[in-house]
């Protein structure tokens, strides 16, 4: 009976995710339109959706593990504080981009779902790192477009961005980029990427001149070769994409875009040649299959995975995720993808690009330089980020070992994830307010 009801759900999960995604479209068309009834109706029912699809999953993992008392408080905890995010959500911010809210709490609960299947322990520690980085995502957009002193500090983001990186002292999974505190461990690079972010944004806030591209170019151009030497290949590939991006939005010059990627192209060449690390992931992708127990393990564990789930899955707890390396965070779409399909991890793929979508959307909307670049900058990392990870994991590309926003298990990017939630808020809130004015006068 349990076998048929778990076979069962992969069809109502499905069913969830899809709906999700087509009332995201409906949704991000009424909040343009100024559709109220439609922005009310759309919001709820994904409230709706995320409640249900949280309520059958706990159910799967009470029935199918031995600490069912424990399951129960931990549901009922990550319940109130959903019901307690949207009560804040609606009492101080139903003037933000609701759908970007709701779209992060359908991956917070999908995180929960896998996560505490995967290990009880790693699933309590999540939802901690929820409650805060919530906390924190709430109260930035009241605060961000309040604190204009925040375009002028571009010599302060560069001395921080360089000093967070610097100051590492620990090692974990072969990255050089922790920074350990007593029993607290977390990576300085995460907020690095906000933190650089602020800083593009800041110093081409007025103009983008020749002196400006050359020390912009030569910082980050720093920055990647400090990650590399850390073993943090994605977030160093992360950055070089988000300057050679930022800098065309800002020049609207595509040769200085094809020069960028003719020089990163180079310099990937002379780091293949260089750094045996990167020898390594660049191997094991292109033919993992020749070293299947060694090098290639990985990617192929998360191959297989994903072959053995199918189109709808192998139905939650149902799958062998644990088999896969590190599947709690790099690999965390293949454990998806196994037990809840590939269907579903397509629908999920589209609910990632239309956050996206979203985002570029809103700062398109934005009249202030400084938030314009922000908003970018932002929406060009949780796209990239996306792109690396689930590219990663399907063999497109090397694995990065970057993680993914809001789903990946790990305090720091999922804090980091929340407090760019909470900025890109913090923008809609401020275009929403110019646009008032610009219509009052």
């Amino acid at each position: 009976m349990l076998n048929i009801f778990i076979n069962l759900t992969r069809y109502f999960f499905l069913l969830c995710s899809f709906y999700f995604f087509y009332s995201s479209i409906k949704m991000h068309k009424a909040l343009y339109d100024q559709d109220d009834h439609n922005i009310a109706f759309y919001y709820n029912a994904q409230r709706i959706v995320i409640l249900l699809s949280h309520f059958v999953g706990f159910i799967i993992l009470v029935l199918t593990k031995d600490n069912t008392l424990d399951l129960t408080i931990l549901y009922i905890e990550q319940l109130l504080v959903f019901m307690v995010i949207w009560g804040i959500i609606s009492r101080f911010h139903y003037g933000t981009n609701l759908l970007l809210w709701n779209i992060s709490l359908y991956f917070i609960q999908i995180s929960y779902l896998i996560l505490t299947r995967l290990d009880y322990g790693y699933g309590v520690r999540q939802f901690k790192m929820v409650v805060l980085g919530y906390v924190i995502a709430l109260i930035i957009p009241k605060i961000f477009h309040k604190l204009t002193f925040l375009a002028k500090l571009e010599w302060v983001y560069l001395v921080l961005s360089i000093g967070l990186l610097v100051l590492v002292n620990d090692t974990i999974n072969g990255s050089k980029n922790w920074m350990t505190i007593g029993s607290f461990s977390f990576q300085p690079s995460e907020f690095v990427k906000i933190v650089y972010v602020l800083f593009i944004a800041s110093f081409f806030r007025k103009n983008c001149d020749r002196i400006k591209l050359l020390i912009s170019g030569f910082f980050t151009a720093g920055l990647v070769l400090l990650l590399v030497f850390q073993k943090d290949l994605g977030t160093a590939l992360m950055f070089f994409v988000l300057y050679i991006t930022l800098v065309y939005i800002q020049t609207n010059q595509p040769l200085l875009f094809i020069g960028g990627l003719t020089a990163g192209s180079g310099a990937a060449f002379i780091g293949y040649k260089l750094f045996a690390h990167v020898r390594v992931r660049v191997e094991a992708w292109s033919n993992p299959w020749a070293d299947i127990d060694n090098k290639g393990y990985q990617i192929t564990q998360s191959l297989f995975a994903i072959g053995a789930g199918g189109w709808l899955g192998t139905g939650l707890s149902k799958g062998l995720p644990n088999k896969i390396p590190v599947v709690m965070t790099d690999f965390i779409f293949s454990a998806i993808s196994e037990e809840f399909g590939n269907l579903f991890s397509i629908f999920l793929i589209a609910i990632i690009m239309f956050f996206f979508l979203t985002a570029i959307r809103m700062c398109l909307d934005v009249k202030d330089h400084f938030s314009f670049l922000v908003s970018a900058g932002i929406s060009v990392i949780m796209a990239f980020q996306q792109i690396l990870i689930i590219g990663g994991v399907t063999k497109f590309i090397p694995i990065t070992g970057v993680t993914l926003p809001f789903i990946s298990y790990g305090g720091t990017s999922l804090i980091a994830s929340c407090i760019m939630l909470g900025i890109l808020q913090g923008v809609y809130l401020n275009r929403k307010i110019i646009n008032e004015d610009d219509e009052g006068e």
